[in-house]
C-alpha cells in the first residue's frame, strides 16, 4: 500500500496552478488546431526528409520549407475552396431562379386558398382601436379574406 504525501499549498503552488489554468484557457481555441498541426507535421516528416536528401542546401534552408507550406495549405483549404467555387454557382442559379419567378409570377397551389386565416378571424372578434361597428369589421375582414385567398391561389404578373 502506498502512501500518498500531503500536499501543502503554499502561494507559490496556487499561483503557478492558477497561471497554467490561464494558460490553458487563453490557448483553449489554439489547442485543435495545434493538434491537427502536429499530425500533419508528423505525416509529412518522412517526405520532407527523403525531399531533403535530394536538395542541395540553399534549396532545403529555403525553397523546401515554402513548397511544403504550400501543399498543406492547399490540402487544407482546397476542399473548402472547391466548396466555396459550388455555392457560388449553386447561389447563381437560386437567384435566376428567383429572378425568374419574380417576373413571371409564382402560382400557388389550388389547396393553399383554402386554408382558413386564423388570425383574421381572431382579429375579427376582438374590438379594434379605430372602434369601427362590428358590420363594417366583418366586411373589412371579409374583404381582406378574399383578397388574401385570391392573391395566394392566383399568379401574379408584374408586366403594365
Amino acid at each position: 500500500m502506498t502512501c500518498w504525501l500531503p500536499i501543502r499549498l503554499t502561494s507559490p503552488r496556487v499561483a503557478a496552478v492558477v497561471l497554467v489554468g490561464l494558460t490553458f484557457w487563453v490557448i483553449r481555441s489554439f489547442i485543435v488546431p495545434l493538434i491537427w498541426a502536429a499530425i500533419f507535421s508528423i505525416a509529412n516528416w518522412q517526405h520532407y526528409r527523403r525531399s531533403a536528401q535530394h536538395l542541395s542546401v540553399a534549396l532545403r534552408a529555403l525553397v523546401l520549407p515554402l513548397v511544403f507550406s504550400l501543399l498543406i495549405a492547399l490540402l487544407v483549404l482546397g476542399p473548402v475552396i472547391f466548396a466555396f467555387g459550388i455555392l457560388a454557382v449553386q447561389s447563381q442559379a437560386l437567384l435566376t431562379e428567383i429572378s425568374f419567378m419574380d417576373k413571371a409570377g409564382f402560382a400557388a397551389p389550388s389547396w393553399l386558398g383554402a386554408i382558413p386565416v386564423p388570425v383574421l378571424d381572431r382579429v375579427a372578434q376582438d374590438t379594434h382601436p379605430l372602434d369601427l361597428h362590428f358590420e363594417d369589421r366583418q366586411r373589412f375582414f371579409d374583404t381582406a379574406r378574399r383578397f388574401l385567398a385570391r392573391k395566394l391561389t392566383t399568379p401574379t404578373s408584374t408586366e403594365p
